[in-house]
């Protein structure tokens, strides 16, 4: 690269003005996750924007840049947040353990025209004072190609590896690159509210046009919506054929996507059932922790029963799509209040109290002669 070019680089440029501030006290240096203006964790712009900077900071050759996996241990260690920056704990324990002397933070913000602003920070370890600040405006060339269905598709991909989908660069990038413009999304809640919205959001999640969706709606009145964020009246949540679920707000906004454990937890408990026999597992030990993990049960709404909520959830307990499954409703009585019996080809039994919702019976019986 000539000296024109090189002059012309803005990653050579910050990596020139970030190493003569050093000067020679700084020795070794280390590159943290950039962070990410338009959301959490380290996002694919930060990812891309670091990775470049450290290749200028390498080749410039003014102190070592340590490899990142060097120091991943402790970025988990200290809990480390891009958006929140380099805390002391974190600085110490890099100087100590790797005899780190300085650090490189930053954050970048999309301009909403095909560029991105990088803002860095050199950082001491030992004092924790900014030895020197650098700003570049950078086309986001990586990002041309970039489509929110190819997002998707990698998102649902992760969460089937059981990777946490909503922590990774993809997410945040995501989360940058809407379902549509402003103008569709308005235009899709102008034509029959909020719902059109989630059903344009969910059709794009498929990972073909046949795939079958169960979509269920969640008043805020009937569940616990602040533990999961949740304002408003209530919330949407799309259940998969292979056990994907999208959950989303009244807006239409994907908020988590995952394969839960919890379905995993389901077929583990009716393998136990089957295991001991007849016996009721929701009087054993394990039930407690099984109903920990749960993220979902059928939720009665009062004077409206919820039959895709309760479908939904009979529908994960099956060992295998096809399986036939019977069901009976009993109304109320002076000795019990209603309930819904599901009845597995094999055996296996849930009994679904119906004021709560509440499993009361998980157990095996002989099958019908």
């Amino acid at each position: 690269m000539g000296r024109a070019a090189a002059a012309a680089d803005p990653y050579r440029v910050l990596a020139e003005k970030l190493s003569v501030q050093a000067g020679k006290k700084i020795r070794t240096a280390a590159v943290l996750p950039f962070a990410c203006a338009e959301g959490s964790g380290t996002s694919l712009d930060g990812r891309v924007l670091g990775e470049r900077l450290t290749t200028e900071l390498i080749n410039l050759g003014k102190f070592t840049v340590i490899d990142p996996g060097q120091y991943a241990k402790e970025l988990a260690e200290f809990y480390f947040k891009p958006e929140a920056g380099a805390g002391p704990e974190l600085l110490r324990g890099l100087r100590k353990k790797l005899d780190v002397d300085a650090v490189i933070s930053g954050m970048s913000a999309d301009l909403g025209d095909g560029r991105a602003e990088l803002n860095v920070r050199l950082v001491n370890t030992d004092s924790g004072a900014s030895l020197a600040a650098a700003r570049a405006v950078v086309p986001r060339d990586w990002a041309a190609q970039v489509k929110p269905g190819n997002l998707r598709a990698s998102l649902r991909a992760q969460a089937k590896q059981r990777i946490a989908a909503a922590s990774t660069p993809e997410w945040a990038e995501f989360a940058r690159l809407k379902a549509a413009s402003l103008a569709t999304r308005l235009s899709i809640v102008s034509l029959g509210g909020k719902e059109k919205l989630a059903d344009f959001e969910i059709e794009a999640w498929k990972a073909y046009p046949a795939e079958a969706v169960n979509t269920v709606y969640f008043f805020c009145s009937a569940t616990d919506c602040g533990a999961i964020g949740v304002t408003g009246e209530g919330y949407f949540k799309a259940y998969f054929p292979d056990g994907f679920v999208l959950r989303l707000d009244e807006a239409g906004d994907v908020q988590d996507c995952y394969y839960p454990e919890r379905s995993y937890a389901r077929l583990k408990m009716r393998l136990l059932a089957k295991r001991w026999g007849a016996r009721n597992m929701v009087q054993a030990e394990e039930w407690g922790k099984f109903q920990e993990l749960m993220d979902y049960k059928y939720v009665p709404v009062p004077d409206k029963r919820d039959p895709d909520s309760l479908r939904t959830e009979i529908d994960k307990w099956k060992i295998s799509y096809d399986e036939k499954v019977t069901g009976m409703f009993s109304p109320e009585t002076p000795d019990h209040p209603d309930f819904y019996k599901a009845t597995f080809s094999d055996g296996f039994t849930l009994v679904f109290d119906g004021p709560s919702g509440a499993i009361e019976t998980c157990e095996y019986l002989e099958p019908p002669a």
